[in-house]
């Protein structure tokens, strides 16, 4: 069964916008991801900081196992 000129090269136009969006919704992901993680990780560590700092302060005062 022979295709027409204008069906194949509607499928091929298809084929190559199907395959360039997906190239490019693929890239727009993982660089969202990217950048998602590395600010939650980012704002973890900002939050964890003063808590942190405090149970140290907290645990030198009385233990007396940490270095001053």
């Amino acid at each position: 069964m022979k295709i027409s000129l204008k069906t194949r090269l509607s499928l091929l136009h298809f084929l190559l916008l199907v395959t360039l969006l997906s190239l490019f919704s693929y890239g727009i992901f993982v660089d969202t991801k990217k950048f998602l993680i590395q600010n939650n990780a980012v704002r973890l560590r900002a939050q964890a900081k003063p808590v942190i700092d405090n149970w140290l302060n907290e645990n030198k005062k009385s233990d007396g196992y940490l270095p001053e």
